[in-house]
């Protein structure tokens, strides 16, 4: 479990009982559904249910599947078919996540807990009129045992009806009491709450959201002032940039006339550590042009200083901006926290700057597609994709391409051929239009999709890349080039195979 206890379970034990009896008792329910605005706490419940799982039940297997994009439970479906050595798991073209599926649905799966968390997309998890008879979604790669359960953390409590039918445990937002008692377990010096109606008028700004409490918490911790001070700071922010900073909240109606507290706590915070510690600052900028979850702290640039890293890191980490992994040496990004500084990059003109940085250095620390690479180029799939799939930068960029390049033979080489297909396709398009139909290069990125194509199947297409491909090869390495002779070569093969039929 790459997660610690954390506060904001605080007065939420009634909530975490009743999960426990669902999955449990001997009338065991094999799937729930934890549902919930964001910010209320829902993954501190479930990170508490897994600890008090491990500590009740040491024979059960436990997953955590970050079900924010695709990328990011293939990876996690392919992390746990390594673990549990299922066969077949690191053969071309694996159905990675069927073959954990039925694994874990036989008798030789064990006892195993699984949790999806923010599983909120309705598209990733269910089929619409028009796939479903061509695209398989999340909810055919649910396994299905006596011996297991599984727990899926939503915002959207249609996908937890779905998912769950009636096992659905709603969590609400906290009560006064419940918030200040979280509160003050966040307090280093228990004597800031004081003056109590101050301390209560803060609550109430703050809605009684744990995410909000806690990075109020950590400001106050970090400068000593008192609730008096912090609810000053926040009643001088304006509406109109938190307006901004909350565009991309998910439940932004609720606060309809009045101020976003997550966003509002956020920005008190973000000025501070920008003026005093611009490098924590940086990393923040970095981090919210990637995916939010599992971030290898070997992506973040580096710094001149090691000593600045880690403090860089632990200054966010102080502030509740990030989650340390320890296990894993990654950071997760609250799924507010994210949002609202993309949205101020946004509003400072910095979002495109930052996002070619990240382009730059992904481009930088990713490795080759060899096979031995895969434990290190497996930690940038998803952040490697996120930034690939951004509108606002220039997308025939030298970085990109060469980000692009890499990453699509990373996936060829992983079997997953028809995610490889669409980025063999842009690179060889970008370096006819930059490089020229001759060049080395070129010829190297046709060669690259014409095997993607034979690969999937599309054999009289890939015959026809390839002449082309030869064809310019004679002309430009020479007729007795080793590479001239190999795509010959495969080129002959292919021929014959096409005629044999």
């Amino acid at each position: 479990m790459p997660f610690e206890r954390n506060p904001s379970f605080t007065g939420r034990e009634s909530e975490v009982a009743r999960i426990e009896d669902l999955l449990f008792t001997k009338d065991q329910k094999s799937k729930i559904a934890v549902s919930g605005l964001g910010g209320v706490g829902k993954t501190s419940l479930v990170i508490e249910l897994v600890h008090r799982t491990r500590e009740k039940h040491k024979d059960c297997s436990i997953f955590w599947i970050p079900a924010t994009t695709m990328e990011s439970v293939q990876q996690a479906y392919r992390d746990i078919a390594q673990q549990l050595r299922i066969p077949g798991w690191k053969e071309d073209n694996a159905d990675i996540k069927g073959l954990v599926r039925d694994f874990l649905g036989s008798k030789d799966g064990g006892q195993w807990l699984l949790v999806y968390d923010n599983a909120d997309d309705m598209d990733q998890w269910f089929h619409n009129s028009k796939d479903e008879h061509t695209t398989r979604c999340l909810v055919d790669y649910l396994p299905k045992s006596t011996q297991g359960a599984i727990v899926f953390t939503t915002r959207d409590r249609k996908i937890a009806v779905k998912l769950a039918r009636q096992n659905v445990v709603d969590v609400p937002l906290m009560d006064e009491s419940t918030a200040r008692q979280l509160l003050r377990n966040c307090l280093v010096d228990q004597r800031l709450l004081e003056p109590l109606d101050k301390s209560t008028a803060l609550l109430q700004q703050l809605t009684f959201l744990p995410l909000a409490i806690i990075q109020a918490a950590a400001y106050i911790n970090a400068n000593g002032i008192g609730t008096a001070d912090y609810l000053s700071l926040l009643n001088d922010q304006e509406e109109e940039v938190i307006g901004l900073l909350s565009e991309d909240f998910e439940d932004d109606g609720r606060y309809r006339g009045i101020k976003n507290p997550v966003a509002t706590t956020w920005l008190i915070s973000f000025e501070q550590i920008r003026r005093r510690h611009p490098l924590a600052a940086e990393y923040l900028s970095f981090m919210a042009c990637i995916e939010s979850k599992d971030v290898p702290q070997s992506l973040l640039p580096p710094s001149l200083s090691r000593k600045k890293e880690v403090d860089a890191i632990g200054t966010l980490d102080a502030y509740s901006f990030i989650i340390r992994r320890p296990a894993d040496v990654a950071l997760d990004i609250h799924s507010l926290v994210h949002p609202a500084m993309r949205n101020w990059l946004r509003e400072e003109n910095l979002l495109t700057q930052w996002s070619e940085k990240c382009i730059v250095r992904l481009a930088e620390v990713f490795p080759s597609h060899d096979y031995q690479n895969r434990s290190i180029w497996k930690k940038y799939l998803t952040h490697a994709k996120y930034a690939l799939d951004s509108d606002i930068i220039d997308k025939h960029g030298e970085y990109r391409i060469d980000l692009a390049r890499k990453f699509g033979m990373c996936l060829y080489s992983d079997g997953r051929w028809n995610e490889a297909e669409n980025l063999d396709m842009l690179v060889m398009e970008t370096r006819k239009r930059v490089l020229g139909q001759e060049h080395p290069d070129t010829l190297t990125s046709m060669n690259n999709l014409a095997f993607t194509w034979k690969l999937l199947g599309r054999l009289e297409k890939s015959i026809k890349l390839l002449e082309e491909c030869v064809m310019f090869c004679s002309q430009v390495l020479g007729a007795d080039h080793p590479n001239t002779i190999a795509s010959s070569t495969t080129l002959l093969e292919w021929q014959t195979e096409s005629l044999t039929g």
